[in-house]
């Protein structure tokens, strides 16, 4: 791991915590909890980015690309199933923070019915310092991440990585999208506490989750494009691996930062 890369994320978080000194949480509550206010926007924008370049979802499509190039599909063959599959994630990601929005909701009106919500918002905000602090331990140490696929669903992927069909494509970024929720679904359902925060109305939130989802899917975008445009897959793998740790641990720094968000903003109302 570069020593520039530690700097910038350590002083990311350094900042951040700094920020949360300073800004009285009453003044934070009125401009952060507020669609139109520019910081909401932010903040919604910030944690879509660093949930987009989880290495899960960028290592399985760099894997698809080149496997199919590898089986001999043509050049536009390949970039509709990268296509197919960017727009898949997406649907699934959206729906999954549907469901994660009813889930936290009947939860969160449960923990206020019985007194509990103090706990619930502790845990959430344990799960996440600690989601925080392993990726970038991850980073730290290299090799296999704690935060990763199951081990027993990289067969599955890997058998239908071997099939070059539209519907397989579909199937693979439906599962990889489920699958991959170990390694930044925390990160997600603090997302939604957060917005749960914001409206307790689902309609109102769509709009954000579907703006959300659209930088979420932001790294397969550009991988679609650079099929499109004929970039060699292998520089595509040569760049993930390099810059694997260093995605790792903004990930991480992001997680303590939204753990922060959470600890400040969730609250009873």
């Amino acid at each position: 791991m570069e020593a520039k890369w530690w700097v910038l994320i350590l002083s990311f978080i350094a900042v951040s915590i700094v920020l949360f000194g300073i800004l009285r949480p009453q003044q934070m509550q009125v401009q952060g909890l507020s669609m139109d206010s520019p910081l909401f926007w932010l903040t919604v924008s910030s944690l879509a980015l660093a949930d987009s370049i989880n290495p899960c979802m960028i290592s399985v499509m760099v894997i698809m690309v080149a496997t199919l190039l590898a089986l001999g599909l043509e050049h536009r063959a390949v970039v509709l199933r990268s296509v197919v599959f960017t727009f898949t994630v997406f649907l699934t990601y959206f729906l999954l923070g549907i469901l994660l929005f009813y889930g936290y909701s009947y939860i969160y009106a449960l923990s206020v019915a019985v007194g509990g919500f103090n706990v619930l918002k502790g845990l959430l905000v344990l799960a996440l310092l600690a989601g925080g602090v392993i990726n970038i331990r991850d980073a730290l140490r290299g090799g296999q991440a704690v935060l990763s696929i199951p081990q027993s669903a990289k067969g599955t992927i890997k058998s239908l990585l071997t099939y070059v069909s539209i519907a397989a494509t579909l199937l693979l970024a439906v599962f990889v999208t489920i699958v991959e929720l170990p390694c930044t679904g925390i990160f997600y359902i603090g997302l939604i506490a957060y917005l749960h925060s914001v409206s307790r109305s689902l309609f109102s939130v769509l709009p954000v989750l579907v703006y959300y989802n659209i930088l979420f899917v932001l790294p397969e975008i550009l991988i679609t494009l650079f099929v499109w445009k004929g970039v060699d897959p292998s520089i595509l793998q040569e760049w993930y691996k390099k810059h694997r740790q260093a995605m790792r641990l903004l990930e991480g720094a992001v997680m303590i930062v939204l753990a922060l968000l959470v600890w400040v903003f969730v609250r009873v109302g």
